[in-house]
């Protein structure tokens, strides 16, 4: 069970609807060589799943923000945006694998993006991560992997390493620190609804 940190500034609750605090959710997704075939068409309808799920109730969709980063090569595909107004693109499957790097820009926006919240007085909580991967890494991944750890244990981030069919499940161990989820049958709300329980208003 995580730690409830001090509070941090006074922000608003924003939602009308629900009166709670937004959750940033950042997708990481493994689109390089590696993927191809039959792990692709999983990543793709996994993200559709993502999707289908978190609007199928009014709470998630009012409060959850998403924001997509491809990595083969590493590529922004979807600013924060919210989880209503989200339109999967389909992936294709070509290119190295720098998972490290995409683990790096995607720390950097989480940053940006929390920023934004604190300027704008808006409440929000901890951000859930999945990275959605075969486990192939093509960079040098392992510092980036320690630094989503590091932010994974101090509460600022939920990581969640989610492995497609015939994953590393190894690497992906390595990368997360826990064992990884599989995203056959995945439930993603549970996940955020955890990330949730803890205020990162830093």
């Amino acid at each position: 069970m995580r730690k409830n940190k001090s509070a941090g500034p006074t922000l608003l609750r924003v939602d009308s609807l629900t009166d709670e605090p937004l959750c940033p959710c950042l997708l990481l997704l493994d689109t390089s060589a590696s993927m191809s075939g039959v792990a692709i068409a999983e990543l793709n309808a996994g993200v559709s799943a993502f999707k289908d799920e978190l609007t199928a109730g009014t709470a998630s969709t009012n409060r959850v923000e998403v924001s997509v980063v491809t990595f083969g090569p590493v590529q922004v595909r979807t600013a924060f945006q919210s989880v209503s107004d989200f339109v999967p693109a389909r992936l294709h499957a070509s290119g190295d694998a720098p998972m490290g790097a995409a683990i790096r820009q995607g720390l950097e926006l989480l940053s940006q993006h929390k920023e934004e919240y604190r300027q704008r007085c808006l409440a929000y909580v901890r951000p859930a991560v999945f990275l959605i991967t075969k486990g192939f890494p093509t960079d040098n991944w392992h510092s980036a992997a320690t630094l989503i750890r590091e932010a994974d244990y101090k509460d600022h981030v939920s990581f969640y390493a989610v492995a497609v069919s015939d994953a590393n499940m190894e690497v992906l161990r390595q990368v997360s620190g826990r064992e990884p989820v599989k995203l056959d049958g995945i439930k993603f709300l549970d996940f955020i609804s955890d990330s949730g329980s803890t205020s990162d208003e830093r």
